[in-house]
């Protein structure tokens, strides 16, 4: 680290990035940062510099920042499907699905024979709720690798998403064969054993899975997932908890300990886990959502109105979002806004049929205080 120091100092910024990458190996990330920002600022077209920055946020946990250097990346190198990938990974954790499934398509543009790309927006696909594109995706990786054990995996957790819990547990089964000491084989044969209502086989698959892979945040997860769908409410949050304290920059693991909570009554700690979730991903529809809909449980309507509305501020326009802050603002009787929400929602979505119920029932309740007036 000293001499990449010396050099950087006596070579004016040519050895910055390789300064950042011994600093990141040495476990100083402020330095990285700092070393990468200066010289992304001196050389701004430098794909590899916004590289190295995006890679040094992401370690650091600025997830939004790592996917604006990323971004930046990507624009100067267009033909660098590792960029587009690195990028997908990064939108996918921020809970932007909509860009990460762009990210991962350009990728498998770039490199259409690397497998890796296409399982990767299969799995945003199936986060999406597309199970159909996601178990098309694995299949074509299993036409030409019979034995990739992620395709396994991936058509799995489709098959299980469409409740089809035998195909699910097959493709599992496969995955395990292959591969005897994958942990997330045997998450997708708990979570299978739990869709089957076997806790406890399914409590035990986790387990296994947990001794196969300790430091693995998935598994806690889904253990969380089967403590939470048999009632068994502080074993899930400590299970949550487990996996904040893998992946503290995990959205996925935040929002999830903070809905728990939530639903517990344990508002405090509720919000701070949501809350962060926030400051993480900044973007997210969903924490946003969590965080409106974790005050309304709390009866604290004004609080979730402020919320929903900071979220609106900043363009999240998302159907749901705005329909949940409906729901607050007709908690408040003030129908008039609310109404003003559903109907944008029915503009965006004219299917939604609980926006279109809402709206008039809303316009009902207008018309009766008018009346009462």
């Amino acid at each position: 680290l000293g001499a990449y120091r010396r050099a950087e100092s006596l070579a004016e910024g040519r050895w910055s990035a390789e300064l950042a990458r011994a600093a990141l190996e040495a476990g100083q990330l402020p330095m990285a940062r700092s070393v990468l920002e200066a010289a992304a600022a001196r050389a701004p077209h430098d794909a590899v510099l916004q590289h190295e920055l995006g890679l040094a946020l992401r370690e650091g946990g600025d997830l939004a920042g790592a996917a604006r250097a990323l971004s930046v990346a990507c624009r100067l190198a267009p033909a660098n499907a590792r960029l587009f990938a690195e990028l997908g990974h990064v939108q996918r954790a921020l809970g932007d699905l909509e860009a990460a499934r762009a990210s991962f398509r350009a990728a498998a543009e770039r490199a259409p024979d690397d497998a890796a790309h296409r399982l990767s927006l299969g799995d945003v696909a199936l986060a999406m709720g597309d199970c159909e594109l996601a178990a098309d995706l694995a299949r074509e990786v299993l036409e030409a690798a019979p034995d990739d054990v992620t395709a396994h995996e991936l058509l799995g957790r489709a098959a299980l998403e469409a409740g089809d819990v035998a195909t699910a547990r097959g493709e599992f089964e496969a995955a395990a064969a292959r591969d005897p000491n994958n942990a997330s084989a045997r998450i997708g044969l708990g979570l299978a054993a739990s869709k089957a209502g076997d806790a406890e086989r399914a409590i035990e698959e986790l387990e296994a899975a947990v001794m196969l892979d300790a430091r693995s945040a998935e598994t806690y997860l889904a253990l969380g997932e089967v403590y939470a769908r048999e009632g068994l409410i502080d074993d899930a949050i400590q299970a949550y908890q487990q996996a904040v304290v893998i992946e503290p920059h995990s959205l996925e693991s935040h929002v999830r300990l903070g809905t728990l909570c939530s639903e517990a009554g344990l508002a405090r700690k509720a919000m701070a886990h949501l809350e962060k979730a926030v400051e993480l991903a900044p973007s997210s529809v969903r924490a946003h959502r969590a965080v409106g809909q974790a005050y309304m449980r709390a009866e604290r309507a004004p609080d979730a109105v402020a919320a929903y509305e900071a979220a609106i501020r900043g363009g999240l326009e998302s159907p749901e979002l705005l329909f949940d802050a409906g729901l607050a603002y007709k908690a408040m009787h003030d129908y008039g806004r609310a109404a003003d929400l559903f109907g944008r929602v029915v503009q965006l979505t004219p299917g939604h049929g609980r926006a279109v119920a809402q709206l008039a029932a809303v316009r009902a309740l207008q018309f009766l205080d008018r009346v009462t007036t």
